[in-house]
C-alpha cells in the first residue's frame, strides 16, 4: 500500500536528510501542499495515529494523488544524493562533457578530458569508464586528420580497450558463478548431495584464479573463493579467504572506500568467521573498527543490527551467558523488520540458543513462534531444520510432553519432504527421543553421551557445519552444568 510505503521510506531518513529534501525538491519547487502532507508523515512515528489524522484532513482534496507525487519525488532525490557520491558519476560526467565537445569540433579539448578520465579510471580500476572513454579517444585519432599520424597512440588506445574488455569478461564470469553459488547457499546452505558439489566443481576447475594481480581481480577471485569454500564446507578455508579480502581492502582503500557499503559487508563476514572460530582477538579489533564505521557513515546505520548479532554470537562463543542474553533480548527485537535474509537466518538461531543457555525457555518458545508463525518465508532450510529441533528439546524442558509427539512428525516430515536429512538431523531425532525418557537418574549420563557423539559427528565436515553454526556443543556443555 503506497501510503504505508510511503511512511517507512520517511521514517527511514536521518535530520539531515529530511532538511536537504524540503531544501532541495520542496522549497525549491514552491509547493506547498506537497511539504504540508511531507510534513504530517515526519510528525508521526506510529502509522495508526498518521491513519487517523489523515481522514481528518479536509484541507487537500483527493488527498491520495500526492502520495504518488510525493513517493517519486522521494525516491528521485535519494537517487540523486546516491549518485553524487560515487566518483564514477563525476568521472561518466566528463565523458559526456566531451562528448559534447566532440559534437562541437573541439577535438582538443575533448582529448584532455579523456586523458584525464583516463588516468583516474586506471587508477580506480574502473574498467567499463576506462572503456568508453578508449572508444571516444580512438574515434578522435581515427577520424580527425592532424591526430592521423599518431599510429603508437593508436596502438595504444586499442591495447587499453583489449585489457579493459578482458578484465570486464573475467569480472563478469566469476560474478555470474559467485551469484549462482550465492544463491545456492542462501537457499539450502551447504552441499549435502555429491551431484551438485560435482557440477559446481567442474564450472570451478575451468577458472583462471591466477591470470592478474590488479585488485579487482583479486576481489573477485576472494569472493568466488569463499562463497565456494563455504558451500562445499570447508569454512576454515573461507575465514582464511575472507581475512585476505579484508587485507586486500586495507591495502587498497583508495579503491575499496569509494563504496564504503561493499567495504563494510566485507568487515561485517570477517567479524562473523571470526567469532564463529573463536578468534576473539581479532574478532574484538575487527568489530571495533565496524562500529566506527557505522558511526561514522550515516549510510551504514543499517549495519548496527548485524553489529549487535556479532556481539550476540561473540558472547555465545565466549560463554559469556549474562551478556548474551542482553543482546539476544535486543536483538530479537531487531530481527523481524529486518530485510536481509542471510543476517536472519544467521542471528534467529543465535537468539534461540541464548534463551536456552539462560534457561529463558518461555521467551524462546515465543521468539521461535514469532519466527514460525510469521518470518517463516525467510529461512534457508538447514536453519529451519534447526529451529524445530530446538523447538522440541524447550517443549521437553518445559514439560509440555502432549505436543512432543506431534512435533516429532512435523520435524521428520520437513526432513523427509523438504530437506535432505544428513547425519546430525538423524543423531537429533535419536537424542530428542532418549531425551524425551529421561529421568533423574539418567538425564546426565544422555547429555555426556551425547556431548561424544558430537565430538565425533565433528569429524564429518557437513555435520560439523550445522553443529559449530548451532552451537550445539556450547548449548549441551551448559545443560550438563544445570543439571
Amino acid at each position: 500500500m503506497l501510503k504505508k510505503d510511503l511512511f517507512v521510506l520517511i521514517n527511514s531518513m536521518t535530520s539531515s536528510e529530511k532538511r536537504l529534501y524540503k531544501l532541495k525538491k520542496i522549497t525549491y519547487q514552491k509547493d506547498s501542499k506537497l511539504a504540508s502532507v511531507f510534513d504530517w508523515f515526519t510528525k508521526y512515528n506510529d502509522y495508526n495515529k498518521l491513519e487517523k489524522f489523515l481522514t481528518q484532513q479536509k484541507e487537500f482534496k483527493r488527498i491520495g494523488k500526492f502520495y504518488s507525487e510525493l513517493y517519486e519525488n522521494l525516491l528521485s532525490f535519494f537517487a540523486e544524493e546516491e549518485i553524487k557520491k560515487t566518483r564514477s558519476f563525476k568521472l561518466y560526467q566528463k565523458i559526456f562533457a566531451a562528448k559534447n565537445l566532440m559534437s562541437r569540433q573541439l577535438v582538443e579539448q575533448a582529448d584532455n578530458i579523456l586523458k584525464k578520465v583516463i588516468k583516474e579510471a586506471e587508477y580506480y580500476e574502473m574498467y567499463e569508464i576506462l572503456l568508453l572513454a578508449s572508444i571516444l579517444q580512438q574515434h578522435i585519432f581515427n577520424n580527425k586528420s592532424k591526430f592521423k599520424k599518431s599510429d603508437v597512440h593508436i596502438k595504444k588506445i586499442i591495447q587499453r580497450k583489449e585489457n579493459a574488455m578482458k578484465q570486464l569478461s573475467d569480472i563478469y564470469i566469476k560474478t555470474l558463478l559467485c551469484d549462482q553459488l550465492f544463491s545456492q547457499h542462501r537457499l539450502k546452505g551447504a552441499f549435502n548431495n555429491q551431484e551438485e558439489q560435482e557440477f559446481y566443481q567442474q564450472k570451478i576447475d575451468t577458472i583462471d584464479f591466477d591470470n592478474d594481480d590488479n585488485y579487482r581481480t583479486q576481489r573477485r577471485n576472494l569472493l568466488l573463493k569463499i562463497i565456494y569454500t563455504k558451500v562445499i564446507n570447508q569454512r576454515k578455508q573461507s575465514c582464511e579467504e575472507q581475512g585476505k579480502l579484508y587485507h586486500l581492502y586495507k591495502k587498497h582503500e583508495h579503491i575499496s572506500k569509494l563504496n564504503i557499503r561493499e567495504y563494510s559487508y566485507t568487515i561485517n563476514n570477517y567479524a562473523a568467521a571470526l567469532v564463529e572460530f573463536k578468534e576473539f582477538d581479532k574478532a574484538t579489533i575487527v568489530l571495533k573498527e565496524m562500529k566506527e564505521l557505522i558511526e561514522e557513515y550515516d549510510e551504514l546505520r543499517f549495519l548496527e543490527k548485524n553489529y549487535l548479532g556479532l556481539k550476540l554470537s561473540y558472547f555465545i562463543k565466549a560463554q559469556d551467558v549474562k551478556e548474551c542474553l542482553r543482546y539476544a533480548k535486543i536483538v530479537s527485537k531487531k530481527i523481524i523488520t529486518s530485510k536481509d535474509v542471510t543476517y536472519k537466518n544467521y542471528i534467529s538461531v543465535k537468539i534461540i540458543v541464548a534463551f536456552i543457555i539462560n534457561k529463558k525457555y518461555n521467551e524462546g518458545i515465543d521468539f521461535i513462534n514469532t519466527i514460525l508463525n510469521d518470518q517463516v518465508n525467510f529461512l534457508r532450510k538447514d536453519c529451519f531444520a534447526l529451529i524445530l529441533i530446538y523447538e522440541i528439546f524447550i517443549y521437553l524442558k518445559l514439560g509440555y510432553f502432549k505436543l512432543i509427539e506431534s512435533k516429532m512428525k512435523n520435524l521428520k516430515n520437513f526432513l523427509k519432504n523438504h530437506y535432505q536429512k544428513d547425519i546430525f538431523e538423524e543423531w537429533s531425532i535419536q537424542f530428542l527421543n532418549q531425551y524425551s525418557k529421561k529421568d533423574s537418574s539418567n538425564e546426565q549420563q544422555i547429555i555426556i553421551n551425547a556431548q561424544t557423539e558430537i565430538k565425533e559427528l565433528k569429524k564429518i565436515e557437513l555435520a560439523k557445519n550445522i553443529i559449530e553454526m548451532g552451537d550445539v556443543e556450547i548449548w549441551l556443555e551448559h545443560e550438563l552444568k544445570n543439571i
